[in-house]
């Protein structure tokens, strides 16, 4: 048997407790997978198939910058929209795959930049991964 020090040890279980929390959120959201599209996707997403679709830079570009909701149109998360499709009508569960995605690993980078906040603070290195 080997030894693992009780810093290895605190690790582990940290990251076990972060693969329990990602396992959580995907079976939490599972279900809604396979909805249809709701609320607002219809006005930002529907966008997809103006112009004939994305076909090249120049409709690329006219899509990502053509959003309204925000004073900046949030062009950044139009051209998420592109990676699942480049026309209009599109299945949903593709786009809400992505977005799920998205946001565990933005959940995570959170977590990342909190510990280093919280490691700048003067906490400990343990504390601030288990406090993030």
């Amino acid at each position: 048997m080997g030894f693992v020090s009780l810093e290895n040890r605190g690790g582990l279980l940290l990251a076990a407790a972060w693969l329990v929390l990602f396992v959580v959120c995907v079976l939490a959201y599972v279900p809604g997978l396979g909805g249809p599209f709701v609320l607002d996707d219809f006005g930002v997403i529907a966008g997809l198939g103006d112009r004939g679709g994305i076909r090249d830079w120049e409709t690329f570009k006219a899509y990502i910058l053509s959003g309204h909701a925000s004073p900046t149109g949030r062009p950044l998360a139009l051209a998420t929209f592109v990676i699942d499709a480049t026309d209009w009508p599109a299945d949903s569960f593709p786009f809400k795959r992505t977005n799920l995605v998205i946001h565990l690993l933005n959940g995570a980078l959170l977590g990342v930049v909190c510990a280093q906040i919280l490691r700048i603070l003067g906490y400990k290195r343990s504390a601030a991964r288990w406090v993030a």
